[in-house]
Protein backbone atom coordinates (compact mmCIF):
# COMPACT_ATOMS: atom_id res chain seq x y z
CA UNK A 1 0.00 0.00 0.00
CA UNK A 2 1.35 3.44 -0.91
CA UNK A 3 0.15 6.63 0.83
CA UNK A 4 -3.22 5.10 1.64
CA UNK A 5 -3.90 3.57 -1.76
CA UNK A 6 -5.62 0.16 -1.51
CA UNK A 7 -3.95 -3.12 -2.38
CA UNK A 8 -3.34 -3.86 -6.03
CA UNK A 9 -1.46 -0.60 -6.62
CA UNK A 10 2.03 -0.63 -8.03
CA UNK A 11 4.35 2.36 -7.73
CA UNK A 12 7.80 3.23 -9.06
CA UNK A 13 10.20 6.13 -8.50
CA UNK A 14 10.78 7.80 -11.86
CA UNK A 15 13.61 10.14 -12.73
CA UNK A 16 12.13 13.61 -13.47
CA UNK A 17 13.65 13.61 -16.96
CA UNK A 18 11.69 10.44 -17.78
CA UNK A 19 8.47 11.62 -16.19
CA UNK A 20 5.53 12.79 -18.36
CA UNK A 21 4.98 15.52 -15.76
CA UNK A 22 8.49 16.92 -16.09
CA UNK A 23 7.28 20.22 -17.56
CA UNK A 24 4.50 20.80 -15.03
CA UNK A 25 5.90 19.62 -11.67
CA UNK A 26 8.61 21.57 -9.91
CA UNK A 27 11.45 19.22 -9.00
CA UNK A 28 13.83 21.66 -7.31
CA UNK A 29 12.69 22.83 -3.88
CA UNK A 30 14.72 25.42 -2.00
CA UNK A 31 16.44 23.97 1.05
CA UNK A 32 15.98 20.36 0.03
CA UNK A 33 18.06 17.81 -1.83
CA UNK A 34 18.27 18.30 -5.56
CA UNK A 35 17.82 14.54 -6.05
CA UNK A 36 14.04 14.37 -6.52
CA UNK A 37 11.87 11.72 -8.13
CA UNK A 38 8.37 11.52 -9.42
CA UNK A 39 6.11 8.70 -8.20
CA UNK A 40 4.39 6.74 -10.96
CA UNK A 41 1.33 4.87 -9.66
CA UNK A 42 -0.42 2.14 -11.64
CA UNK A 43 -3.90 1.25 -10.48
CA UNK A 44 -5.39 -2.21 -10.30
CA UNK A 45 -7.14 -2.26 -13.68
CA UNK A 46 -3.87 -1.57 -15.47
CA UNK A 47 -1.88 -4.02 -13.37
CA UNK A 48 -2.34 -7.23 -15.35
CA UNK A 49 0.54 -9.68 -15.34
CA UNK A 50 1.94 -8.28 -12.10
CA UNK A 51 2.34 -10.24 -8.90
CA UNK A 52 1.11 -7.68 -6.35
CA UNK A 53 2.50 -9.60 -3.38
CA UNK A 54 6.01 -8.87 -4.66
CA UNK A 55 5.41 -5.62 -6.55
CA UNK A 56 7.89 -3.56 -4.54
CA UNK A 57 10.80 -5.96 -4.35
CA UNK A 58 14.18 -4.49 -5.30
CA UNK A 59 15.00 -5.06 -8.95
CA UNK A 60 17.92 -7.24 -7.90
CA UNK A 61 15.61 -9.65 -6.01
CA UNK A 62 13.52 -11.95 -8.23
CA UNK A 63 10.03 -12.86 -7.07
CA UNK A 64 9.59 -16.55 -6.19
CA UNK A 65 7.64 -18.96 -8.37
CA UNK A 66 6.14 -20.80 -5.41
CA UNK A 67 4.34 -19.76 -2.27
CA UNK A 68 1.37 -17.49 -1.51
CA UNK A 69 0.67 -14.93 -4.23
CA UNK A 70 3.47 -16.18 -6.47
CA UNK A 71 1.16 -17.13 -9.36
CA UNK A 72 -2.03 -15.13 -8.73
CA UNK A 73 -3.75 -15.85 -12.08
CA UNK A 74 -3.79 -19.62 -11.68
CA UNK A 75 -7.29 -21.14 -11.45
CA UNK A 76 -8.63 -24.64 -10.86
CA UNK A 77 -11.82 -26.06 -12.37
CA UNK A 78 -14.03 -28.33 -10.26
CA UNK A 79 -17.17 -30.22 -11.24
CA UNK A 80 -19.46 -31.47 -8.47
CA UNK A 81 -16.64 -30.66 -6.04
CA UNK A 82 -13.99 -32.78 -7.80
CA UNK A 83 -10.86 -31.28 -9.37
CA UNK A 84 -10.75 -31.60 -13.16
CA UNK A 85 -8.05 -29.36 -14.66
CA UNK A 86 -6.59 -25.85 -14.58
CA UNK A 87 -6.93 -22.45 -16.19
CA UNK A 88 -5.67 -18.86 -16.07
CA UNK A 89 -7.45 -15.64 -15.11
CA UNK A 90 -7.46 -13.18 -18.02
CA UNK A 91 -10.31 -10.94 -16.82
CA UNK A 92 -12.30 -10.36 -13.64
CA UNK A 93 -15.05 -12.64 -14.97
CA UNK A 94 -13.17 -14.88 -17.44
CA UNK A 95 -10.78 -17.80 -17.06
CA UNK A 96 -8.88 -19.10 -20.10
CA UNK A 97 -8.18 -22.79 -20.70
CA UNK A 98 -7.67 -25.31 -23.50
CA UNK A 99 -10.54 -26.97 -25.37
CA UNK A 100 -9.60 -30.49 -24.23
CA UNK A 101 -9.66 -29.35 -20.59
CA UNK A 102 -13.06 -27.70 -21.13
CA UNK A 103 -14.46 -30.93 -22.58
CA UNK A 104 -13.32 -32.84 -19.49
CA UNK A 105 -14.94 -30.23 -17.26
CA UNK A 106 -18.29 -30.55 -19.04
CA UNK A 107 -18.22 -34.34 -19.09
CA UNK A 108 -17.44 -34.55 -15.35
CA UNK A 109 -20.86 -33.34 -14.20
CA UNK A 110 -23.37 -30.54 -14.28
CA UNK A 111 -22.13 -27.99 -11.72
CA UNK A 112 -18.84 -26.28 -12.59
CA UNK A 113 -16.92 -24.02 -10.23
CA UNK A 114 -13.60 -22.16 -10.30
CA UNK A 115 -11.28 -21.86 -7.30
CA UNK A 116 -8.61 -19.12 -7.22
CA UNK A 117 -6.29 -17.73 -4.57
CA UNK A 118 -5.82 -21.13 -2.93
CA UNK A 119 -2.29 -22.47 -2.80
CA UNK A 120 -2.76 -25.85 -1.09
CA UNK A 121 -5.41 -28.55 -1.02
CA UNK A 122 -6.79 -29.20 2.48
CA UNK A 123 -9.20 -31.75 3.94
CA UNK A 124 -11.38 -29.16 5.66
CA UNK A 125 -11.72 -25.46 4.95
CA UNK A 126 -10.20 -23.08 2.40
CA UNK A 127 -7.65 -20.32 2.91
CA UNK A 128 -8.66 -16.76 3.80
CA UNK A 129 -7.66 -15.47 0.34
CA UNK A 130 -9.47 -18.11 -1.73
CA UNK A 131 -12.40 -17.16 -3.96
CA UNK A 132 -15.00 -19.48 -5.48
CA UNK A 133 -17.15 -18.70 -8.50
CA UNK A 134 -19.76 -20.59 -10.52
CA UNK A 135 -19.10 -21.09 -14.24
CA UNK A 136 -22.11 -19.92 -16.25
CA UNK A 137 -20.79 -20.50 -19.77
CA UNK A 138 -17.88 -21.97 -21.73
CA UNK A 139 -17.18 -20.39 -25.12
CA UNK A 140 -14.70 -21.54 -27.75
CA UNK A 141 -12.69 -18.72 -29.33
CA UNK A 142 -13.00 -18.76 -33.10
CA UNK A 143 -10.04 -20.21 -34.98
CA UNK A 144 -8.31 -21.68 -31.91
CA UNK A 145 -8.46 -24.27 -29.11
CA UNK A 146 -8.91 -21.49 -26.56
CA UNK A 147 -11.99 -21.65 -24.31
CA UNK A 148 -13.14 -18.80 -22.09
CA UNK A 149 -15.10 -19.74 -18.97
CA UNK A 150 -17.37 -16.94 -17.80
CA UNK A 151 -18.05 -16.73 -14.04
CA UNK A 152 -21.24 -15.67 -12.30
CA UNK A 153 -19.63 -12.59 -10.72
CA UNK A 154 -16.41 -10.62 -10.70
CA UNK A 155 -13.29 -11.72 -8.89
CA UNK A 156 -11.75 -9.40 -6.35
CA UNK A 157 -8.16 -8.69 -7.35
CA UNK A 158 -5.69 -8.44 -4.48
CA UNK A 159 -2.23 -9.65 -3.49
CA UNK A 160 -3.28 -13.27 -4.07
CA UNK A 161 -5.56 -12.96 -7.12
CA UNK A 162 -4.78 -11.06 -10.33
CA UNK A 163 -5.20 -11.38 -14.09
CA UNK A 164 -2.68 -12.38 -16.73
CA UNK A 165 -2.07 -9.94 -19.59
CA UNK A 166 -3.17 -10.94 -23.08
CA UNK A 167 -0.26 -10.63 -25.49
CA UNK A 168 -0.11 -8.46 -28.54
CA UNK A 169 0.25 -10.61 -31.61
CA UNK A 170 3.49 -8.95 -32.70
CA UNK A 171 5.12 -9.49 -29.32
CA UNK A 172 8.06 -11.91 -29.16
CA UNK A 173 8.09 -13.95 -25.94
CA UNK A 174 11.16 -14.30 -23.77
CA UNK A 175 13.05 -17.57 -23.71
CA UNK A 176 11.99 -18.46 -20.17
CA UNK A 177 8.28 -18.95 -19.54
CA UNK A 178 6.13 -20.66 -16.91
CA UNK A 179 3.22 -23.09 -16.86
CA UNK A 180 1.22 -24.02 -13.78
CA UNK A 181 -1.14 -26.67 -12.44
CA UNK A 182 -2.03 -28.89 -9.51
CA UNK A 183 0.44 -31.45 -8.17
CA UNK A 184 -0.04 -33.51 -5.01
CA UNK A 185 -1.47 -31.30 -2.28
CA UNK A 186 -0.42 -28.12 -4.10
CA UNK A 187 -3.24 -26.50 -6.06
CA UNK A 188 -0.78 -24.05 -7.58
CA UNK A 189 2.53 -25.51 -8.75
CA UNK A 190 4.74 -23.89 -11.37
CA UNK A 191 7.35 -25.12 -13.85
CA UNK A 192 9.75 -23.08 -15.93
CA UNK A 193 10.20 -23.92 -19.59
CA UNK A 194 12.19 -22.58 -22.54
CA UNK A 195 9.96 -21.43 -25.41
CA UNK A 196 10.69 -21.29 -29.14
CA UNK A 197 8.41 -20.45 -32.08
CA UNK A 198 7.89 -23.75 -33.95
CA UNK A 199 5.39 -22.49 -36.48
CA UNK A 200 2.83 -19.75 -36.92
CA UNK A 201 0.37 -21.70 -34.74
CA UNK A 202 2.57 -23.57 -32.26
CA UNK A 203 5.24 -22.95 -29.65
CA UNK A 204 7.86 -25.56 -28.75
CA UNK A 205 8.69 -26.09 -25.08
CA UNK A 206 11.73 -27.49 -23.33
CA UNK A 207 10.81 -27.83 -19.66
CA UNK A 208 13.36 -28.07 -16.89
CA UNK A 209 13.21 -31.66 -15.51
CA UNK A 210 11.66 -31.55 -12.04
CA UNK A 211 9.82 -34.84 -11.54
CA UNK A 212 6.54 -32.96 -11.03
CA UNK A 213 3.39 -34.74 -12.23
CA UNK A 214 1.76 -32.38 -14.76
CA UNK A 215 -1.33 -34.48 -15.55
CA UNK A 216 -4.29 -32.18 -16.34
CA UNK A 217 -2.28 -29.00 -16.04
CA UNK A 218 -4.04 -26.50 -18.27
CA UNK A 219 -4.30 -22.78 -18.91
CA UNK A 220 -2.12 -20.10 -20.42
CA UNK A 221 1.61 -20.36 -20.92
CA UNK A 222 2.94 -17.15 -19.34
CA UNK A 223 6.09 -15.27 -20.31
CA UNK A 224 7.50 -12.12 -18.76
CA UNK A 225 8.09 -8.97 -20.81
CA UNK A 226 10.95 -6.50 -20.31
CA UNK A 227 9.06 -4.86 -17.41
CA UNK A 228 8.53 -8.16 -15.62
CA UNK A 229 4.82 -8.39 -16.47
CA UNK A 230 3.59 -11.83 -17.47
CA UNK A 231 1.63 -12.28 -20.67
CA UNK A 232 -0.33 -15.22 -22.09
CA UNK A 233 1.52 -16.46 -25.17
CA UNK A 234 0.07 -19.95 -25.54
CA UNK A 235 -2.63 -22.30 -24.29
CA UNK A 236 -1.98 -25.85 -23.16
CA UNK A 237 -3.48 -28.96 -21.58
CA UNK A 238 -1.09 -31.62 -20.33
CA UNK A 239 -2.62 -35.08 -20.78
CA UNK A 240 0.40 -36.91 -19.36
CA UNK A 241 2.56 -36.86 -16.24
CA UNK A 242 5.24 -34.94 -18.15
CA UNK A 243 4.69 -31.48 -19.67
CA UNK A 244 3.77 -31.13 -23.37
CA UNK A 245 6.52 -30.25 -25.84
CA UNK A 246 4.18 -28.22 -28.07
CA UNK A 247 1.36 -25.79 -27.24
CA UNK A 248 -1.04 -23.67 -29.27
CA UNK A 249 0.30 -20.16 -29.85
CA UNK A 250 -1.75 -17.07 -29.03
CA UNK A 251 0.57 -14.77 -30.98
CA UNK A 252 -0.92 -15.11 -34.45
CA UNK A 253 -4.02 -15.79 -36.50
CA UNK A 254 -6.05 -13.05 -34.86
CA UNK A 255 -6.57 -15.13 -31.69
CA UNK A 256 -6.00 -12.17 -29.40
CA UNK A 257 -8.66 -10.11 -31.13
CA UNK A 258 -11.11 -13.00 -31.05
CA UNK A 259 -10.53 -13.44 -27.31
CA UNK A 260 -11.27 -9.75 -26.77
CA UNK A 261 -14.51 -10.04 -28.78
CA UNK A 262 -15.74 -13.02 -26.72
CA UNK A 263 -15.05 -11.10 -23.51
CA UNK A 264 -16.85 -8.01 -24.83
CA UNK A 265 -19.88 -10.07 -25.89
CA UNK A 266 -19.99 -11.82 -22.52
CA UNK A 267 -19.98 -8.54 -20.64
CA UNK A 268 -22.82 -7.15 -22.74
CA UNK A 269 -25.47 -9.03 -20.75
CA UNK A 270 -25.87 -10.23 -17.18
CA UNK A 271 -24.74 -13.83 -16.69
CA UNK A 272 -27.48 -16.37 -16.00
CA UNK A 273 -26.65 -18.94 -13.36
CA UNK A 274 -27.84 -22.38 -14.53
CA UNK A 275 -30.62 -24.13 -12.63
CA UNK A 276 -29.29 -26.20 -9.75
CA UNK A 277 -30.69 -29.76 -9.53
CA UNK A 278 -29.25 -30.29 -6.03
CA UNK A 279 -32.05 -31.19 -3.58
CA UNK A 280 -29.87 -30.86 -0.49
CA UNK A 281 -27.12 -28.29 0.06
CA UNK A 282 -24.80 -27.14 -2.73
CA UNK A 283 -21.29 -26.67 -1.36
CA UNK A 284 -19.20 -23.71 -2.47
CA UNK A 285 -16.75 -26.04 -4.20
CA UNK A 286 -19.65 -27.58 -6.15
CA UNK A 287 -20.52 -30.93 -4.59
CA UNK A 288 -24.14 -31.61 -3.61
CA UNK A 289 -24.87 -32.91 -0.10
CA UNK A 290 -28.01 -35.03 0.09
CA UNK A 291 -30.77 -33.78 2.37
CA UNK A 292 -30.38 -36.70 4.76
CA UNK A 293 -26.73 -35.76 5.31
CA UNK A 294 -27.46 -32.10 6.08
CA UNK A 295 -27.15 -31.09 9.75
CA UNK A 296 -25.81 -34.51 10.76
CA UNK A 297 -22.84 -32.95 12.59
CA UNK A 298 -20.40 -34.12 9.91
CA UNK A 299 -18.82 -31.72 7.42
CA UNK A 300 -19.52 -32.95 3.90
CA UNK A 301 -18.73 -29.53 2.37
CA UNK A 302 -15.17 -28.22 2.30
CA UNK A 303 -16.31 -25.14 4.22
CA UNK A 304 -18.98 -26.87 6.31
CA UNK A 305 -21.93 -25.18 4.58
CA UNK A 306 -24.07 -28.28 5.22
CA UNK A 307 -23.79 -27.70 8.98
CA UNK A 308 -24.68 -23.98 9.05
CA UNK A 309 -27.92 -22.69 10.64
CA UNK A 310 -28.80 -26.16 11.92
CA UNK A 311 -31.31 -26.51 14.77
CA UNK A 312 -29.76 -26.94 18.20
CA UNK A 313 -30.19 -30.53 19.33
CA UNK A 314 -29.43 -31.45 22.91
CA UNK A 315 -26.98 -34.29 23.27
CA UNK A 316 -29.13 -35.89 26.01
CA UNK A 317 -32.75 -35.94 27.21
CA UNK A 318 -31.71 -36.44 30.84
CA UNK A 319 -32.39 -33.63 33.29
CA UNK A 320 -29.79 -32.09 35.58
CA UNK A 321 -30.15 -32.69 39.29
CA UNK A 322 -31.67 -29.84 41.28
CA UNK A 323 -29.52 -27.90 43.69
CA UNK A 324 -30.25 -28.40 47.39
CA UNK A 325 -30.06 -25.14 49.29
CA UNK A 326 -27.09 -22.91 48.64
CA UNK A 327 -24.48 -25.67 48.84
CA UNK A 328 -22.86 -27.73 46.09
CA UNK A 329 -25.14 -30.75 46.60
CA UNK A 330 -28.02 -31.57 44.24
CA UNK A 331 -30.66 -34.28 44.17
CA UNK A 332 -32.84 -36.11 41.67
CA UNK A 333 -36.56 -36.91 41.69
CA UNK A 334 -37.90 -40.01 43.51
CA UNK A 335 -37.31 -43.09 41.39
CA UNK A 336 -34.07 -41.65 39.96
CA UNK A 337 -30.40 -41.85 40.81
CA UNK A 338 -27.76 -39.20 40.17
CA UNK A 339 -25.12 -39.94 37.55
CA UNK A 340 -21.51 -39.00 38.09
CA UNK A 341 -22.01 -35.98 35.81
CA UNK A 342 -25.04 -34.74 37.82
CA UNK A 343 -27.64 -35.97 35.34
CA UNK A 344 -30.66 -37.86 36.68
CA UNK A 345 -31.47 -41.35 35.38
CA UNK A 346 -34.44 -43.59 36.20
CA UNK A 347 -33.63 -46.56 38.46
CA UNK A 348 -34.77 -49.01 35.82
CA UNK A 349 -32.04 -47.86 33.45
CA UNK A 350 -29.20 -48.57 35.88
CA UNK A 351 -27.21 -51.79 35.59
CA UNK A 352 -28.96 -52.77 32.34
CA UNK A 353 -25.78 -53.06 30.29
CA UNK A 354 -26.45 -49.79 28.41
CA UNK A 355 -24.51 -46.67 29.47
CA UNK A 356 -27.16 -43.94 29.55
CA UNK A 357 -25.49 -41.30 31.74
CA UNK A 358 -22.84 -40.53 29.17
CA UNK A 359 -19.98 -41.05 31.60
CA UNK A 360 -20.58 -44.75 32.34
CA UNK A 361 -21.51 -44.12 35.96
CA UNK A 362 -24.84 -46.02 35.56
CA UNK A 363 -22.92 -49.21 34.74
CA UNK A 364 -20.35 -49.47 37.58
CA UNK A 365 -18.53 -52.62 38.67
CA UNK A 366 -21.06 -53.04 41.49
CA UNK A 367 -23.64 -54.09 38.90
CA UNK A 368 -21.83 -57.43 38.55
CA UNK A 369 -23.02 -58.96 41.87
CA UNK A 370 -26.54 -59.17 43.29
CA UNK A 371 -25.81 -57.80 46.75
CA UNK A 372 -23.77 -54.83 45.54
CA UNK A 373 -26.29 -54.06 42.80
CA UNK A 374 -29.08 -54.17 45.38
CA UNK A 375 -27.12 -51.88 47.72
CA UNK A 376 -26.71 -49.39 44.86
CA UNK A 377 -30.28 -49.39 43.58
CA UNK A 378 -32.41 -50.39 46.61
CA UNK A 379 -30.33 -50.04 49.76
CA UNK A 380 -33.38 -50.59 52.03
CA UNK A 381 -33.66 -54.16 50.73
CA UNK A 382 -30.33 -55.10 52.35
CA UNK A 383 -30.67 -56.92 55.65
CA UNK A 384 -34.46 -56.54 55.80
CA UNK A 385 -34.95 -60.24 56.67
CA UNK A 386 -36.35 -60.81 53.17
CA UNK A 387 -33.88 -62.50 50.78
CA UNK A 388 -33.87 -60.76 47.38
CA UNK A 389 -30.78 -62.53 46.02
CA UNK A 390 -30.99 -66.21 45.17
CA UNK A 391 -27.91 -66.92 47.28
CA UNK A 392 -29.33 -64.89 50.21
CA UNK A 393 -26.19 -62.74 50.05
CA UNK A 394 -28.25 -59.66 50.91
CA UNK A 395 -29.13 -61.18 54.33
CA UNK A 396 -25.77 -62.46 55.53
CA UNK A 397 -23.98 -61.16 58.60
CA UNK A 398 -21.52 -59.30 56.33
CA UNK A 399 -24.38 -57.64 54.44
CA UNK A 400 -25.91 -56.58 57.78
CA UNK A 401 -22.72 -54.94 58.90
CA UNK A 402 -21.46 -57.59 61.34
CA UNK A 403 -17.75 -57.81 61.94
CA UNK A 404 -15.75 -60.61 60.36
CA UNK A 405 -15.82 -63.86 62.39
CA UNK A 406 -19.20 -62.86 63.84
CA UNK A 407 -22.62 -64.43 63.54
CA UNK A 408 -26.00 -62.91 62.82
CA UNK A 409 -28.26 -64.07 65.60
CA UNK A 410 -31.73 -63.68 64.06
CA UNK A 411 -32.79 -65.74 61.07
CA UNK A 412 -34.43 -64.72 57.81
CA UNK A 413 -38.19 -64.24 57.76
CA UNK A 414 -38.28 -63.20 61.38
CA UNK A 415 -38.75 -59.51 60.15
CA UNK A 416 -36.38 -58.15 62.74
CA UNK A 417 -35.16 -54.68 61.90
CA UNK A 418 -32.23 -54.89 64.28
CA UNK A 419 -30.26 -58.09 63.73
CA UNK A 420 -27.85 -59.10 66.51
CA UNK A 421 -24.21 -59.77 65.74
CA UNK A 422 -22.58 -62.35 68.11
CA UNK A 423 -18.78 -62.86 68.04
Amino acid sequence: RYMGWPSGVKYDLVDPHDSPLNETVETQVQGRSSSCYHVNIECEDDNCGARPMYRNLPSSTPAPLSGPGSWPWHANFFNEGEYVCGGSIVHKVFVLTDLSCAKMVVQAGSFITVLVGQEKRTNVGLGPYSQLRIVVSLKVVQGSTVVLAQMDRMLEFNDHVNQLCLSEEAWTPSDSCVMSGMAGDMLTKTMETVVEQCSSTELCLTATPSGVDTLNWAGALACADTKGRYRAVGVYHSTAQSPPDRVTSLLGGGVGGNIARVITAGLASDPRVPDDPCEGVRCGLGNCVKEENVCDRNWDCQEGEDEINCPVVSSTSLALCEQVGSGPECSCLPGQLKCGNNLCLDLGAWCDGVPDCGDGSDEPAECGACVTRLALLTPTAICDSVPDCQDWSDETSQACGCQPDSFRCDQPFNISSSPSCIP
